[in-house]
């Protein structure tokens, strides 16, 4: 933990404040904040990227879509500029930054190339996000390639030589189609991720200014998006991105209707049938890990697996699991439902796990009579208020699925849908109002199971750089083959071979994989704060409306916010030490490569850092 020093400052010529002693404190709330809201009213000059597209190149266009994202989420202020619409470039001095996305860099002339070249040069930052050639600026990219290079399109391993995200060291990208030209770079960069054969991402220093160069179009993909929040920050002076700062987990199809038959491995292993398994090991595990890593569940009901789609809707696996405890025989989904600790919200699944769509129930009576029934089941077995938060079966709905729903649980108000996905299906959804019923809102998942592939190590460091979110989620039957939700070369690579819940002596089944992953998330956001997904859905109302404006004179910066508390990033590109603040607390500071990188949180809406050197 580092300290930081008493000092005392007037802020803005407005008001004498004082510095308080301030350590990476990793405060943290469960969300249950007390807001002030007022608007922005000091008029800082934030530093402002320039994203140059192409509406006439698809593939930069969707790169385009996702850096305009990563910017409005974090409240990084932009314009953009249409190389396909307008021949000359607006005045670049007006910008701390440059975000190129789109591979048509080749229709800018030669003085507009030495423009661009000088802006470096001076100490501006520029950032290739989708791979580009021309020939006019081979030494600002970092090459020494003369002539155009060979386009590769193939599907490669990206490997990261260096921890560009917390948590990114050693990641590999694996087999995805790169697009990349075969570049020869200058033997003075510092090469960040790499093909076996090609450079992949790299940095440079040119002039005062920086650049970062992804010579792919991995970027046009939402998983990445991260990745544009960090490279911006990277080549700007100084830059702050609001976050939400929430971890979600939830508990999928647990309370269920589970059945008494002992199936492998944990016929094997425990000698449990699967209700017995579920309740008097499994949640009393998971509520151990709660304890541990300080998680808060939403376990979300499912009634019945009868696939039923039409009347009558009955309740007999609801009731049919049963196990002895102290003599007596227990209902176990009832036992289940019933205690739940104060760590755990509970939700809705469904009266099955059949998806809310048409095509699945026909007509939507049928899935309202399901709904009704399932609503009604609620209180006959006094499962407390009616739920809030609603979790798709097999993530899928559609726009009458979600319509019925809230008619017949109007108590419901959130969503959790995929984020990745098909947006066809009810999945792909960002952070916000549910588009197909405006009365829902949606914090989709990005993340899940017991083993943390690379694929979602990506996924989980790359929102928490661009949102601050983390929603994950289980299912309790993923230990049983039944649930196939492992792949055979998944498992061969952990060395794992067999599925178990604990894997002793080796201590390599899922419960010990999910601690490692869990460890994992502590280890690099150990500021990452909780929730139930009721208390997430308030802290992502004031989220949405959270905005952040940030000035900087010699080695002080100046910050605003219109909502309290609030947390943010605030990123330097150079390394700098922080030695004191005003109006905010260090919630963590990273060790990094490329500059410094902090976790604030805002207590009061004008705020004031001071670092031993200047900004540059």
């Amino acid at each position: 933990m580092k300290n930081y020093s008493i000092l005392k400052k007037s802020i803005f010529n407005l008001t004498i404040c004082f510095f308080i002693v301030v350590g990476c404190s990793g405060s943290k709330s469960n969300g249950n904040d007390r807001y002030r809201i007022k608007p922005l009213s000091l008029r800082l000059q934030a530093p402002k990227v320039l994203i140059i597209y192409d509406n006439s190149n698809h593939y930069g266009v969707k790169c385009l879509e996702q850096t305009v994202r990563a910017c409005r989420y974090g409240e990084i202020l932009y314009e953009v500029f249409d190389i396909n619409q307008r021949e000359k470039l607006p005045a670049l001095n007006e910008y701390a930054s440059i975000a190129v996305v789109t591979e048509s860099l080749w229709k800018l002339d030669k003085q507009q190339c030495q423009n661009l070249i000088a802006f470096v040069k001076d100490g501006g930052g520029l950032f290739i996000a989708f791979r580009s050639w021309n020939e006019n600026l081979s030494t600002l990219f970092g090459v020494t390639n003369s002539y155009e290079p060979q386009f590769i399109e193939k599907d490669q391993n990206v490997y990261f030589l260096k921890e560009f995200l917390p948590g990114g060291d050693g990641l590999v990208i694996q087999q995805d189609d790169v697009s990349n030209y075969s570049y020869q770079v200058d033997s003075t960069i510092t090469l960040i991720a790499r093909t076996d054969e090609y450079p992949i991402v790299w940095f440079h220093r040119f002039g005062k200014g920086r650049v970062i160069y992804w010579n792919t179009g991995l970027l046009a993909r939402k998983i990445n998006r991260g990745f544009i929040t960090r490279s911006i920050a990277a080549v700007q002076p100084f830059t702050a991105v609001v976050i939400a700062n929430i971890g979600i987990f939830d508990l999928d199809d647990y309370p269920n209707s589970s059945n008494n038959v002992k199936l492998e491995p944990i016929k094997s292993e425990f000698d449990m049938t699967m209700s017995e398994f579920y309740t008097l090991r499994w949640y009393p595990d998971m509520l151990n890990l709660a304890k541990r890593f300080g998680i808060k569940y939403t376990a979300v009901v499912v009634f019945n697996y009868n696939g039923r789609t039409h009347p009558p809707y009955q309740f007999f696996e609801w009731l049919n699991g049963t196990f002895k405890l102290g003599g007596k025989e227990i209902k176990s989904s009832l036992f289940a439902a019933r205690n739940l600790t104060d760590e755990t919200e509970l939700g809705l699944h469904g009266y099955n796990h059949q998806p809310l769509t048409i095509g699945n129930w026909k007509t939507e009576q049928n899935m309202k009579m399901a709904l009704n029934a399932a609503r009604n089941r609620w209180g006959v077995d006094h499962l407390g208020k009616l739920p809030f938060s609603y979790i798709p079966p097999l993530n899928i709905y559609d726009s009458t699925g979600v319509n019925v729903l809230t008619q017949t649980f109007p108590s419901i108000k959130e969503v959790g849908a995929l984020y990745l996905g098909k947006y066809e299906k009810g999945q792909f959804r960002e952070f916000g109002p549910e588009p197909w019923n405006e009365k829902l809102y949606v914090i989709p998942r990005n993340t899940s199971g017991y083993i943390m592939t690379d694929f979602f190590k990506r996924c989980m460091i790359s929102i928490l750089i661009s949102n601050g979110i983390w929603a994950h989620f289980v299912h309790p039957d993923d230990v049983y083959p039944l649930g196939e939700r492992y792949e055979e070369n998944q498992l061969k690579e952990l060395n794992i071979k067999s599925l178990k819940w604990y894997g002793e002596p080796q201590k390599n089944g899922l419960y010990y994989q999910l601690i490692r992953w869990l460890e994992f998330s502590k280890e690099n956001f150990p500021w990452l704060r909780y929730m139930k997904r009721k208390d997430a859905y308030l802290v992502m109302q004031m989220y949405d409306r959270a905005k952040i404006t940030a000035s900087s004179q010699s080695n002080i910066v100046n910050l605003e916010v219109n909502v309290v508390p609030c947390y943010f990033q605030f990123f330097l590109r150079e390394k700098n030490k922080l030695e004191g603040v005003v109006n905010c607390e260090v919630i963590h500071e990273y060790d990094t490569e490329f500059g410094s990188h902090y976790i604030f949180k805002a207590n009061d809406h004008v705020m004031m850092l001071e670092f031993k050197d200047p900004i540059q």
